[in-house]
């Protein structure tokens, strides 16, 4: 879990100097999807919120990357699934 943790920060340290980059948008929302299997329940809601909106931005940059649109899919779809959102 540290490492998650870490990593989501920097991603945001990364997205801080380069916002518009739509691969660290998409890493970032992929962190967060991952860190909700392995957190509580209440907050791997918030993990998937938060995933969902990184997901978004990645996709509002970059709207032809269909690996934005695939992780999006995911994310969405376990959302309700998984989480009971």
């Amino acid at each position: 879990m540290y490492f998650l943790n870490h990593h989501s920060r920097c991603y945001g340290m990364a997205l801080k100097l380069q916002s518009d980059m739509s691969s660290l948008w998409h890493d970032l929302g992929v962190n967060y999807y991952v860190q909700t299997k392995v957190v509580e329940k209440v907050m791997a809601k918030v993990m998937a919120i938060k995933s969902l909106q990184a997901l978004r931005k990645a996709v509002t940059l970059d709207p032809s990357n269909h690996l934005h649109w695939t992780a999006l899919g995911v994310v969405a779809a376990s959302k309700g699934r998984d989480l009971r959102c």
